[in-house]
C-alpha cells in the first residue's frame, strides 16, 4: 500500500520504502507534519515504479524488504540517480554500517527510530541539497569554496579539488560531523558512534585518530576543517558537502 502526503511548502520530495506498515505510517505521518511532500510504499517493486515515474530528492529504505535486500536498491539508485539515502535497518554492527555506505548511503538508521533525529536529518539534507545547487557554477564544476564528502569512495575533496582517501573511522568521524544538527559533536557521542570505550583509553583514541586525519589534511592542504572544542568535542569550521 502506499501513502502519499504533499504539503505545499516543502521543496524537494521524499520516497520511504519500509514493509512494516505500522512504521512506515508513523514515518510518514510525522514527516508530514514536519513540514515535507513524502511518499511511503512497502516494497522495492512499488518504489522503483514510483521513482521511474516521479522525482525524489531523498529516500528512506529499509534493508529488509520482501522481495531485494536494500543494499541493492541502494546501489542502483547511487549508480542511476542523484537521490540522497538514508538506511534504516535493525542490526548496528560496524560491518554492516560499512557495507550501506559502500553501497552509496549518506546516513544510517538503527531501529527504533527517533522520529525528531530523523526529521533533523531530513532538514539538515534538504538544506545542504538547496545551498549546493545555488552555489554550483552553471558549467557544472563544484564550487570550490566548498569541501566535498565522497563517501562512496571514502574522499575528503579540498576546496582546490585534491583527494584525501579516508580510513573507515575517519569516513565515519566526519560522516557524523556532518550529520550532527548541533554546533559541536561532543566526545561522547563520537565515542559511541566510533564504537570506542568511554573511558581514558577511548578518549585517547578518538584524540589520535583526530590528530592523524588532521595531519593528513594539513599535508595535502594547509588548513584543516576540524575544530576542536575544547571541554566538549569537535565540529566543522567550513561548510562540508556530502556527494
Amino acid at each position: 500500500m502506499m501513502n502519499k502526503h504533499t504539503p505545499q511548502n516543502q521543496e524537494g520530495r521524499l520516497i520511504i520504502v519500509e514493509d512494516d506498515s505500522d512504521l512506515r505510517d508513523s514515518l510518514v505521518k510525522y514527516l508530514n507534519l514536519s513540514g515535507f511532500d513524502v511518499t511511503g510504499v512497502g516494497s522495492a517493486l512499488e518504489f522503483y515504479k514510483n521513482v521511474s515515474a516521479n522525482t525524489y530528492t531523498i529516500a528512506i529504505v529499509d534493508l529488509g524488504l520482501p522481495d531485494q535486500n536494500g543494499l541493492v536498491l541502494t546501489e542502483y539508485l547511487r549508480k542511476n540517480t542523484d537521490i540522497r539515502i538514508i538506511l534504516l535497518t535493525s542490526s548496528s554492527s560496524m560491518d554492516d554500517k560499512l557495507s550501506g555506505y559502500h553501497c552509496g548511503a549518506d546516513f544510517y538508521f538503527v531501529k527504533p527510530v527517533d522520529l525528531r533525529e530523523l526529521s533533523a536529518i531530513v532538514t539538515s539534507l534538504f538544506a545542504r541539497i538547496h545551498h549546493q545547487k545555488s552555489t554550483t557554477p552553471n558549467d557544472g564544476f563544484n564550487n570550490k569554496t566548498d569541501w566535498i564528502f565522497i563517501r562512496k569512495n571514502w574522499l575528503l575533496q579540498t576546496p582546490c579539488g585534491k583527494d584525501i582517501k579516508l580510513t573507515a573511522k575517519e569516513l565515519n568521524f566526519i560522516s557524523f560531523l556532518i550529520s550532527d544538527t548541533k554546533e559541536v559533536s561532543t566526545r561522547q557521542e563520537l565515542l559511541k558512534r566510533l564504537e570506542y570505550l568511554n573511558n581514558e583509553s577511548g578518549h585517547r583514541s578518538l584524540e589520535s585518530l583526530v590528530n592523524r586525519l588532521r595531519s593528513k589534511i594539513l599535508t595535502v592542504c594547509g588548513e584543516s576543517p576540524i575544530k576542536t572544542v575544547h571541554g566538549t568535542g569537535y565540529s566543522l569550521l567550513v561548510n562540508v558537502v556530502p556527494a
